[in-house]
């Protein structure tokens, strides 16, 4: 009866600061990814896990920019 899930706190997008800067991104699914980046402009390739992003993890946000996911589907268990 144990489900063994692993959730992850998702990572936090500080726009209040003056330079933003990317969180990471891989291994959310695009739902959770999309969450994290609420009001950014975002463009997602593929289907799946986000195994890509442009910018990368700790690279500074530029307002209005589009931020790119690449998404792909790993071999999991699903419950």
């Amino acid at each position: 009866e144990e489900a063994e899930e692993e959730e992850r706190e998702l990572p936090v997008l500080d726009l209040d600061t003056d330079f933003p800067l990317m969180p990471d991104l891989r291994g959310l699914s695009a739902r959770d990814a999309v969450q994290v980046l609420a009001g950014m402009d975002v463009q997602l390739d593929g289907s799946g896990l986000v195994s890509g992003q442009v910018p990368e993890a700790g690279e500074p946000l530029v307002a209005d920019a589009t931020i790119r996911l690449a998404l792909t589907w790993r071999d999991q268990a699903k419950n």
